[in-house]
């Protein structure tokens, strides 16, 4: 004879159970996930505009080793004397500087998919090469990843103690510059130690609000506003001379 137990009905309501649980830790987890990426994208954002800031204040020919020292103990910079510039080849002295999340940056690396949550490596570098106790070079660099398979964006300016910079002529102390080369978007501001106060303003106004929003960087014109906005005039002009290129329009700058 059968017991009662065995004549039962099947009740889903336990499995269902298990689902729903499984579905809200799910959600808490992803929810914490993301919250750690919006703090880690916070953390280096704030610590990437200090330097920044540090570095805006370093000035060509007239800076000091002392200077430089407090940005590299700041930020815990190290001695780097694998650094080395065509336009201050007697450098006897070179720091660096770089900052970035390493969790933050793993993750992305490791599980690409992560990076639809905030998980996306980025980081920045300065450098800073001194000849006889003075700086004769400053260089201030971002570099942001977007979704897998897309380019990355990469972002440099630096500050350079010759007269002449660019070849040309309405903006000789003023150079920018773009090209995609191995999957990197890059755009490039020279100044020199002679430039307008306004060049010298937008070379080194560098924006990382970007890090933090869930889309992320699309576009180095987000890194950098102020020189973008200066260049774009420059870059119709070379497209309506020499044609357009395709290439930057349709992996670097899509989203515009």
């Amino acid at each position: 004879m059968l017991s009662t137990s065995m004549c039962r009905p099947f009740s889903p309501r336990p499995i269902l159970r298990w689902i729903c649980w499984a579905g809200i830790l799910s959600c808490t987890c992803l929810f914490v996930g993301v919250l750690a990426a919006l703090f880690l994208n916070l953390h280096t954002q704030h610590e990437a505009e200090a330097l920044l800031l540090a570095t805006r204040a370093i000035r060509v020919k007239e800076s000091t080793t002392a200077d430089v020292q407090w940005i590299v103990e700041r930020f815990d910079g190290q001695l780097d004397k694998r650094l080395y510039a065509s336009d201050c080849p007697s450098a006897d002295a070179a720091y660096s500087v770089r900052i970035a999340a390493s969790s933050l940056n793993w993750i992305g690396s490791t599980i690409p998919h992560a990076r639809r949550f905030g998980f996306r490596p980025w980081g920045v570098a300065a450098m800073f090469l001194l000849q006889q106790g003075h700086v004769c070079y400053v260089q201030y660099g971002a570099a942001v990843e977007r979704a897998v398979g897309e380019p990355s964006l990469s972002v440099s300016t630096t500050a350079l103690p010759i007269g002449i910079v660019s070849i040309d002529p309405k903006y000789p102390q003023y150079r920018l510059g773009d090209r995609l080369h191995r999957g990197v978007c890059s755009f490039e501001i020279e100044v020199g130690s002679e430039a307008m106060l306004t060049e010298k303003q937008h070379a080194f106004a560098l924006e990382f609000s970007c890090v933090t929003s869930l889309q992320g960087c699309q576009r180095v014109s987000q890194l950098a506003p102020g020189a973008w906005a200066d260049y774009v005039p420059r870059r119709e002009a070379r497209n309506a001379e020499h044609g357009q290129d395709q290439g930057w329009d349709v992996y670097c700058d899509k989203a515009h």
